[in-house]
């Protein structure tokens, strides 16, 4: 065919001939194409010249003509593919196959300066043919192999040979052309969908295996480039959430282990300061189902691990390490930790992008994470917990728990997808998200927890429609993240701030008085007690964690407020966000004046309020109050303090939304907490909404608590009394008081009757206490071995053993003694001088006379050492009487 139209052209040539310019435009066209093409396929026709490019003899015989004429490329279709066959025939060194051919359709696309002298829709018709052939014969290639030369023939040989053809290409050279890699995935999707997973699925175990077991500070590698290339394809994305590495299967015990390290994600956000005891192999080759009562020995790192504990805090507490290098080691450490959040990002946002397929799996994952870490939320409420690493691996095997450090990545993750999401789009997050039927997969445990509306019934009467229209429309994606990042609060941030406090407990007790140690022994477990501290400070107090987590508080706080105010009992809006929403979403101006001008708020919550979770509020504001009470009380430098302030005014003063005491009391917490900061104290005492509402707000808190309990209910009211101690020294709370007790004389009468009860159940305890305390003294008590030591020591000891008293546990019966004569020294002091105040001058005779019990009772403080205890209870004695006839006066 090809002799027949070279015939043809000929005899046209010579009836009709051309002009010697426009044969010499189409003589230099002709050799334009041919070095076009030469350079994007990197072959020559020539044996001469150019010897890195490989020869084609087979083409260059073909293309002459008798020998006698020089072959040449050309930009036709067919002479395209002929090069391209022979080329993939011929056997690969250096570019790999694949890496050879993303580069050709690079070149094909970039390379101008030959194609700008060739006519635009030649120029254009030879790049679309180049790059279609290109992307076919790639996909035919690893599809029907037998058609090349020096590739594997065999099935078992293509599923050994084609996945390293794709690692080797992304190993080496730049990286793979993402237009080029996208049409030959979906090249191999449309003509046969199974050899995606059998190229690929390697492909991802081997990265996998590569990322696991990193250390904080280690390079990644290839592995970590080739999946954060890998993942911006969506089948390739679909593929990865499906694989055994991105989600191990369901097992009863063990899950947040497995999901550390055996899945992907978990290699990635593995590396942490904090996980330094634990060894990969060894832990994960333990049982996974062992029995609560046995006590595995914990793994020890290999020899040749240096944790970052040893790396970066060694000999702290011999102050070998000075203080700036200390400092430049936490930046390091810091740096290392904003680069590991990078990676995920990367890694995490193409899953997020490529369909709702990934994106579900993506976030399932991250919940899998929460609900394998309730477990250990649990245990951080319990006291007495004084492990010295709470991410041991037999901690996790048996609560299927995660790893502290794993955690807190996890946590920061969230926080990093929760970033971006403005004050105008806070109106669009779904309140009902909780109630959908599918809710479950991302939120777990929350969806069955006790809603802000009180029962089940109440809560379903109240949303009504609400609930069918949710569950008829899927989610946003804002809203999973939120939800997902508010619930992640309380399960991973709130137990890593107690580990931390338990951390500094141990400190403490180590090396009380802050003095270098002067025993070996001793220096080097404060050596380790002092890297662990640092360690988890390079995470809670890193500027940038804090400062998104501050802001994450701010719009929780925003969105809370706004479903209380922006909506009707009936679910309708009720118009106080109404302009400003529809202009820069929901400031925190309008959230102040909302709470200062409506509260209290007389009416029924809103459908929008009542479905949302106690435990979702109530975990905010433990996180808020964990954070004031330690080293993290910076996070209030990134918060809003007014909106925090009129948050925890109305959850103390609305007990029609909040029912819960503990959450009002956890919210007069914070604000006794920030009494206690000379930052913050300004602020609270100088809020003008405080000032009229705060004293009538905690009065009802005060009195609610009664149905508490009879010992719960000191807890409740213990920052209620402080906030009072220092408030009511300023004129105008003292005023505050007086007006209410003057509008609301029955409410008042009831908070004294309640403050004289307490203060009589304080006397009695008091008493009680120090008759026992006196009768230890005089009779003396022997230190009762516990069983097991009896068992294991020897009945001839056993026979020796002294009978000495009990000195620690008489300091904490003084100790007990001391706490409750400072609350007796409250009561008398404050409340009952406010209560003669408001009623009038016959009490004030009697409130001289307890004032001046109250100083010799705290003049004799040492009393219970050097007198034998008879003048205090003497004193106390006296105290109860009046206080009795005090309280029949008030009757």
């Amino acid at each position: 065919k090809r002799r027949g139209w070279g015939c043809r052209e000929r005899d046209y040539c010579e009836r009709f001939p051309l002009k010697s310019s426009t044969i010499d435009r189409m003589d230099k066209q002709k050799e334009h194409e041919h070095m076009w093409c030469s350079k994007v396929f990197d072959v020559t026709l020539t044996t001469t010249g150019e010897a890195h490019k490989t020869h084609l003899g087979d083409v260059a015989n073909e293309l002459s003509e008798g020998g006698s004429k020089i072959p040449k490329l050309s930009g036709d279709r067919e002479v395209m593919e002929k090069v391209l066959m022979s080329r993939l025939s011929k056997p690969f060194r250096a570019p790999p196959l694949f890496l050879y051919l993303s580069e050709a359709y690079r070149r094909a696309a970039e390379e101008d300066a030959l194609a700008r002298t060739i006519p635009k829709e030649r120029r254009e018709q030879i790049k679309a043919d180049a790059h279609e052939m290109i992307v076919n014969y790639a996909a035919l290639y690893f599809q029907v192999p037998q058609l090349f030369q020096h590739s594997p023939s065999t099935p078992e040989q293509c599923n050994v040979e084609h996945p390293k053809l794709i690692f080797s290409a992304f190993e080496h050279g730049p990286a793979i052309s993402p237009e080029f890699f996208g049409r030959f995935v979906d090249q191999l999707v449309d003509q046969n969908a199974d050899d995606v997973p059998r190229i690929f699925g390697p492909v991802i175990q081997r990265m996998a295996q590569e990322l696991k077991g990193k250390r904080l500070g280690e390079p990644m590698g290839v592995a970590l480039r080739i999946l954060l290339q890998l993942v911006k394809d969506k089948h390739i994305s679909k593929l990865l959430v499906s694989h055994s590495v991105f989600k191990p299967p369901a097992t009863p015990m063990g899950l947040g282990w497995r999901l550390l390290t055996e899945t992907i994600l978990g290699h990635i956000l593995g590396p942490s300061t904090l996980d330094f005891e634990l060894d990969f192999q060894q832990a994960a080759a333990m049982p996974m189902a062992m029995p609560m009562s046995a006590s595995p020995q914990r793994p020890t790192p290999p020899s040749s691990a240096v944790s970052v504990r040893q790396k970066h805090y060694s000999d702290v507490a011999t102050g070998r390490k000075s203080r700036q290098a200390i400092e430049q080691s936490t930046k390091q450490l810091r740096q290392d930790l904003s680069h590991l959040q990078d990676s995920a990002r990367d890694a995490v946002m193409p899953l997020l992008k490529a369909s709702s397929e990934t994106r579900l799996a993506t976030l399932e994952w991250f919940a899998a994470v929460l609900k394998a870490n309730e477990s250990r939320a649990k245990m951080a409420r319990h006291f007495g917990q004084d492990a010295p690493m709470s991410s041991q691996a037999a901690l996790m095997l048996r609560f299927s728990g995660c790893a502290s450090g794993f955690a807190l990545n996890t946590l920061w993750a969230l926080l990093r997808l929760a970033e971006p999401i403005p004050g105008a789009k806070l109106p669009e997050l779904d309140p009902f998200f909780c109630l959908r039927d599918d809710a479950g997969r991302l939120l777990g445990a929350l969806t069955g927890d006790s809603k802000l509306g009180g029962s089940d019934e109440a809560v379903k009467l109240a949303v009504g429609d609400f609930v069918r229209t949710a569950n008829a429309t899927e989610p946003k994606f804002i809203t999973q993240v939120f939800w997902l990042t508010a619930r992640a609060c309380g399960v991973i941030l709130r137990p890593s701030i107690t580990d931390y406090e338990r951390v500094l407990i141990n400190l403490q007790k180590m090396n009380p008085g802050g003095h270098p140690p002067t025993n070996p022994q001793v220096a080097a477990e404060l050596d380790l007690i002092l890297g662990e501290m640092l360690c988890w400070e390079c995470y809670l107090l890193d500027p940038h964690f804090l400062k998104m987590l501050g802001s994450f508080v701010s719009r929780f706080l925003t969105w809370l407020l706004y479903n209380i105010f922006a909506y009707l009992p009936n679910g309708a809006s009720s118009g106080v966000f109404a302009t400003d929403t529809q202009t820069t979403g929901i400031p925190l101006t309008a959230v102040w004046r909302a709470v200062a001008e409506r509260f209290p708020l007389k009416q029924d919550p809103s459908p929008q309020f009542c479905c949302l979770p106690v435990s979702l509020v109530e975990d905010l504001f433990d996180c808020i109050h964990e954070c004031m009470k330690s080293r993290l009380v910076v996070v209030l430098d990134h918060l809003d303090l007014e909106l925090l302030i009129n948050a925890c005014l109305f959850c103390i003063g609305s007990p029609g939304y909040f029912r819960n005491p503990h959450t009002r009391s956890n919210a007069a917490s914070i604000i006794w907490s920030m009494l206690q900061n000379k930052n913050h104290t300004l602020k609270v005492e100088g809020s003008s909404v405080l000032r009229r509402h705060l004293v009538p707000a905690l009065i009802g808190l005060f009195i609610d608590a009664e149905s508490t309990g009879q010992h719960i209910k000191f807890n409740v009211r213990y920052p209620i009394i402080q906030i009072f101690e220092k408030l009511l020294k300023i004129e105008a709370y003292r005023q505050a008081l007086h007006s209410f007790g003057q509008t609301d004389n029955a409410v008042f009468c009831r908070f004294i009757h309640m403050l004289l009860n307490d203060t009589m159940y304080f006397l009695e305890e008091g008493m009680s206490k120090i008759v026992e305390v006196r009768h230890r003294e005089q009779q003396g008590e022997t230190a009762q071995p516990d069983e097991e030591e009896e068992d294991e020591t020897p009945q001839p000891q056993q026979q020796q053993r002294p009978s000495p008293l009990n000195p620690p546990l008489l300091d904490s019966e003084r100790r007990q003694l001391d706490d409750m004569r400072s609350e007796l020294e409250w009561y008398l002091c404050e409340c009952w001088r406010r209560m003669a105040h408001i009623c009038g001058p016959h009490y004030q005779a009697l409130t001289k006379d307890l004032n001046a019990g109250v100083r010799r009772l705290r003049r004799d403080a040492r009393a219970i050492e050097e007198s034998g205890l008879d003048e205090v209870i003497t004193q106390l004695e006296g105290l109860g009487r009046r206080v009795v006839a005090l309280q029949h006066d008030l009757d």
